[in-house]
């Protein structure tokens, strides 16, 4: 039976299994990014350091991505997306256990918010381009459909279900089922069997290829675009893992619950947004599409802001 255009993807083996591993691991993510967050708040009671964990778990993906992007041609993709995979496993376990034990204190929270960070970013552009050898270039645009919706799938009941596992549990239980998720992820890698060989290797240096990456992607205007918007939208937008908690509690008087609720709203009309461009799968979204976009993040944000400074809605 043929699928429609948005779905062709799931027509490959190996990206089925991929797929399904990334569904399970995603939601298992989302909850530790809740739990994190509340854990933070609950240590410290501090704004400015709930901005500074995000701060060290962010940053190294902008550091380190151009060098996770050449590690990751120059070896077998499979191979460093499993290693990377174990890595951010340990990273979850290890905060199960210190806050299970009642010894987790701020430090401990920021030293393994910095390494989830380093493994991601290595992890992010191997998996990306992984994807490509996985579908092929023609069933791309339904494989990244796929997997938006899997990203924003994840952000509805991962955040839900976090609520719930802290409220009842307390925010050690989130981080220990983000780790057995990832065997889920584990599983599905270690039953594949395209390796993502790596690309031919030339003569340039890491550096090298770096400094051709960056000169291309600044000499072609649509790249620029996207990562001009990108940079404005995670700078000003994005950052929902600081508001959204001090939102939930300190304005609405919300407990974990509330703030699980709140993400995984988030994460409904993030959803919305997946579905709508698998339907335009078939052709390139225009600038106007992304603008828009952009536009209604914005807004958003301006809207957070007003309610928590003044009491009013934008």
């Amino acid at each position: 039976m043929a699928l429609p255009y948005g779905l062709r993807a799931l027509r490959h083996r190996d990206y089925r299994l991929f797929w399904v591993g990334q569904l399970v691991s995603r939601v298992g993510t989302w909850m530790q990014s809740v739990a994190q967050s509340w854990l933070v708040l609950e240590l410290t009671n501090s704004p400015l350091r709930l901005g500074l964990i995000s701060t060290l778990q962010f940053s190294p993906v902008l550091l380190f991505a151009f060098l996770g992007g050449v590690v990751s041609d120059r070896v077998r993709k499979r191979r460093l997306i499993i290693a990377t995979q174990v890595a951010m496993m340990f990273q979850a376990l290890a905060l199960a256990a210190l806050v299970w034990s009642g010894h987790v204190q701020y430090w401990h929270v920021a030293v393994l918010a910095a390494m989830y960070g380093i493994a991601n970013s290595m992890d992010m552009p191997a998996r990306q381009s992984y994807v490509v050898e996985l579908t092929g270039k023609d069933d791309l645009m339904s494989a990244i459909a796929l997997n938006s919706a899997v990203f924003n799938s994840a952000r509805v009941v991962g955040p839900a279900l976090a609520g719930i596992f802290i409220a009842r549990y307390g925010v050690a239980a989130a981080f220990l089922v983000n780790g057995v998720s990832f065997l889920a992820v584990l599983a599905a890698l270690y039953a594949m069997r395209i390796e993502g060989a790596p690309h031919p290797r030339g003569k340039a240096t890491i550096r090298e290829e770096i400094v051709q990456g960056v000169t291309y992607a600044t000499r072609t205007p649509h790249i620029t675009l996207v990562l001009g918007l990108l940079l404005f939208v995670s700078l000003f937008v994005i950052n929902f893992n600081v508001i959204v908690p001090l939102f939930a509690r300190d304005v609405l008087g919300q407990g974990a619950h509330g703030f699980g609720l709140l993400m995984a709203a988030l994460g409904i009309g993030a959803m919305f947004g997946a579905l709508g461009v698998a339907s335009l799968s078939l052709r390139r979204p225009s600038t106007t599409v992304v603008i828009i976009a952009l536009a209604v993040g914005v807004t958003y944000a301006i809207g957070m802001a007003a309610r928590a400074l003044f009491g009013i809605t934008v």
